[in-house]
């Protein structure tokens, strides 16, 4: 992948992913969820303040008028209740989108850091055959503090907010969240949403309890040199830099779309006392 691919990286397909030498390829199944879901945001990781906007609008923009739309249609005594508790969450929620971020520039930053020392390597290598694989221990770790953090705004802390707007405890949030993917009886829109990401909440849950539990994440490979091609970092076929821009881009799209759902199933149910 080159330096203006992910500079302009903007999805359209489906089950395609670019490899590490720059191809596209269809993806192995494990990968389809975290890669499925078309998104609308393109980044520039050379535009330093870019993600802080992207953060600010959805948040503060796109987020809130959900939320005032939402309380907007409560009387006022029952809209004061709940405007310090959801407040809280939402700014949790802001707090985890950085952390997100955060981590996710500081791999790119590395990635376009290591990729120009590489570059130069095929002209000096002895032999054709010679393979070269460096695995940078800060890019790998960044990538995966990404996934990391992306998992928890993504899986814990969105649904926390997501309980206060339906009257239940934050507590109660990963209960609830498997609960309203089973069945949308009481939640319709919560539930047509968590099916449509299902598959990607469970691949990016899957690679966080990976990174949780063994340590690493074991398909993550760095830069490498092979028959005189320059190889990006990758997981598994895919670049590990395409794939950290899409899994942005689609957590962008996740935040808006449930936190739009939640307001509109707690409408539906009228008024209810805060958790």
């Amino acid at each position: 992948m080159t330096a203006l691919m992910v500079q302009n990286a903007h999805v359209t397909t489906s089950y395609e992913g670019v490899t590490r030498d720059g191809h596209r390829v269809s993806l192995p199944p494990h990968l389809h969820g975290v890669l499925q879901r078309q998104a609308q945001v393109t980044m520039n990781y050379l535009d330093v303040g870019q993600l802080d906007r992207v953060i600010d609008e959805l948040v503060f923009g796109k987020v809130s008028t959900h939320m005032a739309n939402w309380l907007g249609s409560m009387p006022e005594t029952d809209a004061f209740g709940f405007v310090a508790k959801v407040g809280l969450e939402v700014d949790q929620l802001r707090r985890a989108l950085y952390a997100t971020r955060y981590h996710q520039r500081q791999f790119l930053y590395r990635w376009n850091l290591l990729r120009p020392k590489f570059a130069l390597l095929p002209a000096r290598l002895p032999a054709p055959g010679t393979a070269v694989v460096l695995d940078d221990m800060p890019l790998r770790f960044e990538f995966q503090a990404f996934v990391t953090a992306a998992d928890a705004a993504a899986l814990d802390v969105l649904w926390r907010v997501v309980c206060v707007v339906v009257g239940k405890s934050p507590k109660q949030h990963q209960d609830f969240r498997i609960k309203v993917e089973k069945t949308g009886d009481r939640f319709p829109a919560l539930h047509g949403v968590a099916q449509q990401y299902r598959d990607w909440n469970k691949d990016l849950r899957t690679m966080r309890n990976v990174v949780a539990h063994r340590g690493a994440l074991e398909d993550f490979q760095g830069f490498g040199v092979r028959g005189g091609d320059l190889l990006q970092p990758s997981v598994g076929p895919v670049s590990a830099a395409h794939l950290g821009i899409r899994l942005w881009q689609q957590l962008h799209q996740v935040v808006d779309e449930t936190v739009q759902a939640a307001t509109t199933d707690a409408a539906a149910q009228g008024p209810k006392h805060p958790a």
